[in-house]
């Protein structure tokens, strides 16, 4: 009577891998751009997912269910009877070494044998009393065979491509283009399919539907146990699986255990029929054979015996029954028992023979899982046998040499320190030595370059080399001479061999493919497994233009430690949302990883050396230019990732006046690039399939939150009317003293009213905790929200076990929120025509310069107030030129000369009153978004709403209160989303950090992994030679 209720359940099981699928797949189209499957791809993806569900479900609802369950255990060890023939074309027609030829076909005929040991065993062993009966028996074991061989052409991919069949390359090659929509196709054909079955079958073995509404409570506990654990077994088996492989723990962890899968399931279920038996036997003491003592046994047998077992009893007692309902059928048989350990015996060690390639696949350090597996879906009735054969099968060609790196160290220097420098160049050094020369697969040639800005000084009215250049100079001798003494003498016969070997890289698109720049500022300190972790991005995913690593801050003082978390929270969330979501927006210009061929792609390197014409250029491009050239990867379809395990250490700005300056840069050349973004996003979303429309919402959220910043901050320190009057005052005088002072005073100013706003946030902090301890309850939006907040910041750092203790960094982090959120906004928005540099700027060189040079000079400066710093080196070196006029037609070079000042002086000017215009434009708009936001909370102020007063134990005040104002809504439905967002980003990117540092770290050699762990050991901080 229950039957159909089970069947459903069976019928649920096997269509749960289909329905994952489908999720999974519609989720990346809805991210990523997905092609069209042609028409003949079409056709014969639904005629093959057809056969295959068809063949599933007969052998799963229709014929296993007749067999015993020892015999059900190993009969789906068979299903590899296609792969194993096909192994054995594949391997015949192959032209390299034929490993695995003996070994297919002995695997052919063992599975042959154990269908012809298991047809034997069930038609001619039982004395059936009947000829009906005979047919049905073999009408079943024809339906469990033809079953079997359906489910094999599940992996019809895995050796279609090793045949030279136009129409199998074809269609293989369109289904490796259109994945995620054949991926839908198949789960849909499948559910239908399968679904069919199902309802088909139930209706011509005379069974009611209406069954399954009349089940017992006991019954359902079992059916649904099982359901639940077999569906979150299977899917985390087959996550489990994928990462085992990705961490090159191939052997130990995942074919060994797959193997033995079967043979343990089945021992197990021999023990639990067993030690019943024997303790039914040792308390009867009946002096017998074995067999007749368990034919007494099946005879007298009921139920397991014992209180507290539960669905346990329930599994046992109806597992008892099908073996002794088979046992009875053979009436004594021996051969009967013969037949069946030999197909037991035969089927596994058959799938063993066809999957002993697996033992031997060769992989590179980290794989995608299309590389590894053939098909996205697994079966869900044999999960062991269905992930081994999914395995791609690669036959051994011969050993060819793996296309060569170059990564090119581009390094930018301007004023850096002495130490700042001995960083950069010891890291440079570093990872020269590091070059792999053993491991041709990461054989990379390194070479390093560094661009100095403003290396020279006027000095007797002559050009010479100032401090800063002098100062790089006795840094890299230094440096060569400890080099030379360390490792170059023994490192010497490698790269005499390397450079004598003749390059195999022909073509030109080849090499850019496989050259790379790294981008590092003059103070950066990284180790060699840094690169080699962003390298192994880069050579992974063809798709992707740049990555970038985990920047970490170095330095002591307040503003260090509020970096340093702000750093944190940015690269823990932010990063890693944009990262899973769709692309990273900014790889940072001081240690980042860049494909040649992407930065010479159409519209790529073209427009980055353009230079700026127009205000806003100089704000999109010359405040940003690491964002500014993301921003055109994005847009041409190149894909930007981000590594934590890539570390990297860049000095940070230890005073507020540096730090502010630096900050004023940064912001509004954010807003202008991810404003370019977002107005290109239709566009970008069609070229870049990782750019997806959802993932331009999420960004324009974001947006809208950072735009809304300051207004919000002052909301957060205000409580009624009066006191959104009260925090508006501070931001209107800080926004008239910017418009009226110096930007020196500006800054002043705003680390006074910092240290203000400080304790005020610290109040508001206490009044917080306040409120919750008065209230009895934490039920309330601020709480909920203070709660929430510091749970998933304390969570997020421990997942970061190298960086849990910045957590303490948070409070500092927090109480100046004021200051890095409105103040730093007031200050660049209304700053925003001043584009100089900001950092590491010193006075003007060379006291012995000539009256007319240092005029110049001064004038330049004045012009170039609100300019670029490129500029007034432009303007210095012409002046420099003048100096030495040719003395024939001398005229004409002085006309053109004075032509060239007075344009000069035009476009400055011009900029100058575009930046102006620029600055009033945007300020006035930023301001009038503050102040909107600002009058719609204020009229909200007095719109509550009221819920019930929950304690903390959970239960209710009847009489309690508890009113949610405006503001509290807002941080918990608005802010709150885009953290909880975030925070499952963070989890899924920590998952695949940490497969890939495995990876990484069980591939490289045991020198270069103590050399990383000395490295992790040390301070950041501290560096000795």
């Amino acid at each position: 009577e229950t039957k159909p209720y089970a069947l459903l359940f069976i019928g649920c099981l096997l269509i749960a891998p289909s329905v994952l699928t489908l999720f999974k797949s519609v989720w990346k189209i809805i991210f990523k751009d997905s092609k069209t499957p042609s028409t003949q791809t079409f056709i014969w993806v639904v005629l093959v997912e057809s056969l295959v569900a068809l063949g599933s479900a007969v052998l799963t609802l229709v014929a296993m269910p007749k067999f015993d369950i020892l015999t059900n255990v190993m009969l789906l060890n068979g299903i590899g009877m296609l792969s194993a023939i096909m192994q054995v074309i594949a391997s015949a027609i192959a032209r390299g070494k034929k490993r695995f030829t003996a070994t297919s076909a002995l695997s052919v005929v063992l599975l042959t044998a154990g269908y012809i040991f298991f047809a034997f065993n069930y038609i001619y062993c039982p004395q059936w009393q009947e000829d009906s009966t005979r047919r049905e028996m073999v009408l079943l074991v024809g339906l469990a065979i033809g079953g079997a061989f359906l489910v094999s052409l599940n992996w019809w991919e895995n050796y279609a491509m090793l045949f030279k069949i136009t129409f199998f390359q074809n269609t293989i090659r369109d289904i490796k283009r259109s994945r995620n929509l054949v991926s839908i196709l198949s789960s849909v054909v499948r559910i239908a399919v399968i679904s069919t079955v199902l309802g088909a079958y139930v209706k011509l073995s005379d069974q009611d539907w209406s069954s399954v509404l009349s089940v017992t409570s006991t019954t359902k506990t079992l059916v649904l146990s099982l359901f639940a654990i077999q569906v979150i077994s299977s899917a985390l088996c087959r996550w489990m699986a994928v990462v085992a492989c990705k961490m090159h723990a191939v052997r130990r962890s995942f074919v060994l255990p797959m193997i033995m899968v079967s043979p343990t399931a089945l021992a197990a279920f021999i023990l639990a029929i067993w030690i019943p038996f024997l303790n039914s036997s040792s308390s009867d003491n009946v002096n017998s054979t074995f067999a007749t003592s368990f034919a007494t046994y099946c005879s007298n047998f009921s139920s397991i015996n014992g209180s507290g077992l539960g669905v346990m009893k329930l599994l046992v007692t109806d597992l008892t029954h099908g073996v002794c309902n088979r046992v009875a059928s053979l009436e004594g048989n021996v051969i009967g028992y013969v037949l069946l350990s030999l197909s037991l015996f035969s089927w596994w060690i058959g799938l063993m023979l066809c999957t002993l390639y697996i033992w031997f696949l060769s992989m590179h350090r980290i794989e995608r899982t299309k590389q590894l597996f053939v098909r996205n879906l697994y079966e869900a009735v044999c999960i062991d046998q269905s992930m081994l054969l999914n395995t791609r099968f690669e036959v051994v060609s011969p050993q060819r040499e793996k296309d060569k790196m170059t990564i090119y160290l581009c390094a930018t220097m301007w004023h850096e320190t002495k130490d700042e420098m001995l960083k950069m160049i010891i890291s440079m050094f570093r990872l020269d030595r590091f070059r792999p020369k053993k491991n041709k697969f990461n054989d990379v040639a390194f070479e390093s370059h560094i661009f100095f800005d403003d290396a020279f000084k006027q000095k007797d009215n002559k050009r010479s080399v100032n401090e800063y250049a002098e100062t790089l100079a006795e840094v890299i001798k230094e440096i060569m001479y400890l080099y030379f003494l360390l490792g170059w003498k023994l490192n010497r016969p490698f790269h005499q061999m390397y450079e004598e070997k003749e390059e195999g890289l022909n073509n030109i698109e080849d090499r850019l493919k496989n050259t790379y720049i790294l981008a590092l500022d003059g103070d950066t300190d990284f180790q060699p497994s840094a690169v080699m972790l962003l390298v192994d991005r880069l050579r992974l995913y063809p798709e992707v233009g740049a990555a970038c690593g985990r920047i970490h801050p170095t330095g002591t003082g307040p503003m260090v430690w509020y970096q340093k978390f702000e750093y944190a929270v940015g690269h823990w969330l932010q990063k890693t949302a944009e990262h899973v979501f769709g692309c990273v927006l900014c790889s940072p210009g001081c240690f980042s990883l860049f494909r040649a061929a992407a930065l010479m792609d159409d519209n790529v390197m073209k427009r980055y050396t353009t230079k700026p014409t127009e205000a806003s250029h100089y704000v999109q491009y010359d405040q940003g230019e690491d964002r500014w050239l993301c921003t055109l990867l994005l847009q041409q379809g190149w894909r930007v990732e981000y590594n934590a395990a890539s570390d990297s250490y860049t000095n940070a700005p230890q005073e507020f006046k540096e730090f502010y300056n630096q900050r004023r840069r940064w912001g509004p050349s954010t807003m202008a690039n991810t404003l370019d973004l977002l107005a290109s996003g239709s566009l970008t979303s069609q070229r870049n399939k990782s750019i997806s429309k959802p993932y331009i919402l999420y960004q324009i959220i974001s947006m809208a939150a950072s735009i809304l910043g300051p207004a919000t901050v002052c909301l957060m320190i205000a409580d009624a009317n009066i006191g959104l009057v009260l925090a508006v005052i501070p931001p209107v005088f800080y926004i008239i003293i910017c418009y009226c002072t110096k930007s020196d005073t500006q800054i002043t100013i705003a680390a006074v009213l910092s240290v203000i706003y400080a304790f005020l946030m610290t109040a508001t902090l206490l009044g917080i905790i306040a409120d919750m301890v008065i209230e009895n309850t934490f039920m309330t939006p601020s709480g909920l929200f203070f709660i929430g907040i510091m749970a998933m910041y304390v969570i997020t750092a421990l997942l970061h076990p190298h960086e849990w203790q910045l957590i303490i960094c948070g409070f500092l982090y927090v109480i100046c929120i004021p200051s890095g959120y409105l103040l730093l906004a007031i200050y660049s928005m209304v700053n925003m025509n001043n584009v100089s540099w900001g950092t590491r700027e010193t006075g003007t060189q060379g006291a012995a310069a000539s009256t007319m040079t240092q005029e110049k000079s001064v004038k330049c400066q004045k012009m170039l107030k609100f300019c670029s710093y490129n500029l007034e080196i432009q303007v210095n070196q012409e002046v420099k030129v003048m100096n030495a006029p040719p003395p024939v037609a001398s005229v004409a070079p002085t006309v053109r000369d004075t032509l060239k000042r007075i344009t000069y002086s035009l476009e400055i000017n011009s900029v100058y009153y575009q930046l102006n215009g620029l600055d009033y434009c945007k300020i006035l708009g930023f301001f009038s978004y503050q102040n909107y936001w600002h009058n719609l909370i204020k009229e909200w102020i007095t719109v509550t709403i009221k819920i019930p007063k929950v304690f903390v134990n959970g239960t209710v005040d009847p009489d309690g209160k508890l009113f949610i104002d405006p503001i509290g809504l807002m941080f918990l439905v608005g802010f709150a989303t885009l953290l909880a967002i975030q925070f499952f980003a963070m989890l899924w990117h920590r998952i695949q950090t940490l497969i890939h540092f495995i990876a990484y770290n069980g591939t490289e050699a045991a020198v270069n992994r103590r050399a990383m762990k000395r490295h992790q050991a040390m301070p950041s901080d501290e560096h000795v030679i």
